[in-house]
């Protein structure tokens, strides 16, 4: 663990960074959640099941019956795919986020205090952001915080101070500076 005389003080200027760092990663569009698709294929699937016999019998068109037979499998066939992806799809953010928690706690071992400036607060606060996934009424970490402070090595001073920076100036959730952390909520 790291002492806290170890863990350098962030100036103003840095804090602010990092704060319009993490309000700038936190606006990035999330994955395209794909259940949404699923759900809107099955009600347009079941809506024109229901009113496609009598939009056309109104519009005084009778297909013959291969044609009501290819209609009928076709919609059950888009049914059957929209409640696949409503249902078991899922949405791609928790891999989403652990691969870019990933990304940048990779980044941070390698390059510790050799990077720009700019690009170790970006990977600092992608890991901090990406190091939960919320989706849905569900929040569950991304990474394994005990092996992933091992994994930062030099780079731990630094990611601590800047977590506890945001934890003071935005109220993030505690990643690395709590000693027993817990999912938010």
């Amino acid at each position: 663990m790291v002492e806290g005389s170890h863990v350098p003080l962030l100036d103003t200027a840095e804090r602010k960074a990092l704060a319009a760092e993490w309000k700038r990663l936190q606006a990035e569009p999330p994955p395209r959640d794909r259940r949404a698709t699923g759900c809107m294929t099955v009600v347009v699937a079941v809506a024109l099941g229901a009113l496609g016999p009598t939009l056309a019998r109104l519009a005084g068109y009778d297909p013959p019956q291969p044609v009501k037979l290819g209609a009928a499998i076709a919609l059950g066939l888009v049914f059957l795919i929209g409640v696949f992806f409503g249902l078991f799809a899922g949405s791609g953010r928790f891999a989403y986020d652990l691969q870019r928690a990933e990304r940048a706690l990779e980044w941070l071992a390698i390059h510790a205090d050799k990077g720009s400036p700019e690009e170790r607060r970006n990977q600092v606060v992608a890991l901090l952001l990406h190091a939960y996934c919320t989706d849905g009424p569900s929040t569950v970490n991304t990474i394994d915080f005990g092996k992933s402070r091992e994994r930062l090595g030099a780079a731990l001073p630094y990611v601590l101070a800047a977590e506890r920076a945001l934890r003071t100036d935005i109220s993030i959730y505690p990643v690395f500076t709590d000693s027993k952390v817990r999912l938010p909520g």
